[in-house]
């Protein structure tokens, strides 16, 4: 697979920004640093002062020690850090680039030597390091592995073989995975649960489709992500709103200076073998392009680079494919559509064999046949195409055609030392246009489907650090999933001249041409009852509160989670009819269909629509309890 990439620095002067702010779903996945300050006796240092900068924005938050020489600081954005420690008669200390991914507690043990403030101890933080502070089993995957391994297709979730306990359901498969949309299902298996056990969360945000809890409303391109991190076992109540598993998905941000990249990554039918069922080669075509850009926002001579206190990250990412497709089926040659018959037929009237002409075939008279049935036959299944393919002598060889388009916006402000905003908004629109009615054994052109994707996500997150042992964090976003199946070519009664279909009911939807099934590999006709389907859509709204409080040995947290949930779309009823034909007169199924006479029958009496809303509040309650040096507790409480 080709795959081409270009990357560059990009520096350059900002005309406009909007910071976003939406309501509301959120579960804040903020970081925290905490760490114990002794001096080279090993004697706790109280009353010591300390910085945490995150070195990407520059942005600080300072705290003290406590009685006990600790300290904690919680609501801490994903990124990485330096925690500087000054105390009077001692040198400085400092350790760099403290990585802290979403939900992650790092600990930072400093040791002060007796000295002068002006000389500095400085260490390298470890790149990887074991979380002592909480019990909590998890994996990740960095930022540098989900830009920079192979993925065809572009998804995160291909990564999940690199997490311990942690299964991709659809390894092994040639075709690239879904870039997001309807198409696309989550491919993530952990610890055994199956793609239906985990909650997808998105900087926090509820990132799921609701009805079936195996789609994300959001798949973010891999370089917008800056941590990929799942929460497997002995999860805190803070994180267990919902599900046995949860991935959360942490996105890039602005930084004091200015990044940005630019890629292409290209496969196309010029690199292919033609298919050995196919006269051609298959068309291929896959285009994924886009770029990011992110730095401080400024506006020269009004807002200097110098003082900005706002950063800004953009990403926009770009999808057109081409998908090679062969799609077989069976139709009624013209033979049989005249009722002519190779093999033998009985006549459920007499019981005995219909009679044969002059080669031996069996005649269905032009008086028994049901023109009704004959005349929709003609219209719905089309004339044999393929005369290799054995009883399938249908093939339907046009190619799935793709476009997508996903922006995302977010943007960080600080005003001061203690109170942080944060905004963004992701905005998912694709059409993915099939060559065939998917949903029924159908390979006809002369019914498409087109599935349209039009999600959106949102967050605004406010931050305040009410003392140095003290911090509050707010959420509010949105989640809405919508998708549209649409059925195109022919789809009403309407449309097919001279068919009639008397139904027991003409309830919503009756008005679509009915379903008829086969018995024996025959392709189906009609409509399937879920098409088509207009504007479904799963709706999360919630609100989150997280406090924090470190307090002796003690780091309290408490918050609350108000979940509102709107559910919209068909409940999916065959009020258009459903015949089976199965060959129980005459031996055969279409010769039954051609004399009309079917072996079952259903209808709904009316397709119906409901609104579903849902409500809940969800408090919680978690101490973290230093006991020791070398023993910490974790216990609390989550009311569902």
């Amino acid at each position: 697979m080709p795959s081409f990439r270009i990357r560059t620095a990009l520096i350059a002067e900002m005309l406009g920004f909007c910071l976003l702010a939406g309501l509301a779903n959120a579960q804040n996945v903020s970081s925290t640093i905490n760490g114990l300050v002794v001096d080279n006796t090993g004697a706790v240092v109280p009353t010591a002062h300390v910085t945490i900068t995150n070195q990407g924005t520059g942005v600080k938050i300072e705290t003290v020690t406590n009685s006990q020489g600790e300290f904690s600081m919680t609501g801490l954005p994903s990124g990485t850090y330096e925690v500087s420690v000054v105390k009077e008669g001692f040198d400085r200390f400092t350790e760099r680039d403290i990585f802290v991914g979403p939900t992650v507690v790092r600990s930072v043990n400093a040791s002060l030597t007796v000295g002068s403030i002006t000389t500095a101890v400085t260490v390298e933080a470890s790149a990887a390091q074991v979380q002592t502070t909480t019990s909590t089993v998890s994996n990740y995957v960095a930022q540098q592995q989900i830009q920079e391994l192979p993925l065809n297709g572009r998804n995160y979730q291909s990564l999940s073989a690199l997490m311990p306990g942690v299964l991709n359901m659809n390894v092994g498969q040639s075709s690239a995975q879904g870039t997001g949309g309807f198409g696309t299902s989550n491919l993530m298996s952990i610890n055994g649960m199956g793609t239906s056990g985990t909650l997808y969360e998105l900087d926090g945000v509820w990132n799921m489709n609701t009805g079936n809890m195996t789609q994300t409303t959001i798949t973010p391109n891999p370089d917008s992500i800056q941590e990929v991190r799942t929460l497997q076992n002995n999860i805190g109540p803070k994180y267990t709103l919902m599900g046995a598993s949860i991935v959360l998905v942490q996105t890039r941000s602005g930084s004091s200076e200015f990044h940005g990249a630019l890629w292409e990554y290209l496969r196309n039918d010029d690199f292919d073998a033609r298919n050995f069922f196919s006269p051609r080669v298959l068309p291929l075509k896959q285009n994924i392009f886009g770029g990011t850009l992110g730095g401080p926002f400024f506006i020269p001579k009004l807002y200097g680079k110098g003082k900005s206190k706002t950063f800004f990250f953009f990403s926009y990412s770009g999808v057109n494919k081409h998908i090679a497709s062969t799609v077989f089926g069976a139709t009624p040659t013209q033979d049989m559509r005249n009722g002519i018959f190779n093999t033998k037929i009985v006549d459920p009237v007499s019981g005995q064999p219909f009679p044969q002409n002059s080669a031996g075939q069996y005649v269905i008279p032009t008086n028994r046949l049901n023109q009704n049935s004959l005349t929709y036959l003609n219209a719905m299944a089309l004339l044999p195409n393929y005369n290799s393919g054995g009883f399938n002598n249908y093939l339907n060889a046009n190619p799935e055609i793709l476009t997508q388009h996903d922006i995302q916006i977010k943007g960080d402000h600080s005003i001061g030392e203690k109170f942080h905003l944060m905004g963004e908004y992701f905005d998912l629109r694709q059409d993915d246009n099939l060559p065939n009615q998917t949903f029924l054994p159908n390979p006809f052109t002369n019914q498409t489907q087109t599935y349209f994707t039009r999600s959106k996500l949102a967050e605004a997150q406010a931050t305040w650090i009410i003392s140095p042992q003290m911090v509050n964090q707010i959420s509010a976003g949105v989640n809405a999933y919508t998708v549209s199946l649409a059925l195109d070519g022919l789809v009403y009664k309407n449309q097919v001249p001279n068919f009639q279909s008397a139904l027991p009911y003409s309830g919503f939807l009756s008005d679509r041409l009915p379903r008829v099934d086969f018995s024996g590999g025959w392709s189906s006709l009609g409509v399937v009852q879920s098409l088509p389907l207009t504007h479904a859509s799963d709706l999360e709204d919630t609100l989150t509160d997280d406090w924090s409080w470190v307090k002796g040995k003690h780091t309290i947290e408490a918050g609350m989670n108000i979940v509102f949930s709107t559910k919209r779309q068909n409940i999916f009823s065959q009020s258009n009819g459903a015949w089976l034909f199965s060959g129980k007169f005459t031996g055969d199924p279409i010769a039954d269909y051609l004399l009309g006479m079917s072996a079952s029958f259903n209808q709904t009496n009316g397709e119906r629509r409901p609104y579903i809303h849902g409500a809940m509040m969800t408090p919680y309650f978690q101490d973290t309890f230093r006991v020791t040096k070398g023993l910490t507790l974790n216990y609390g409480l989550r009311i569902m």
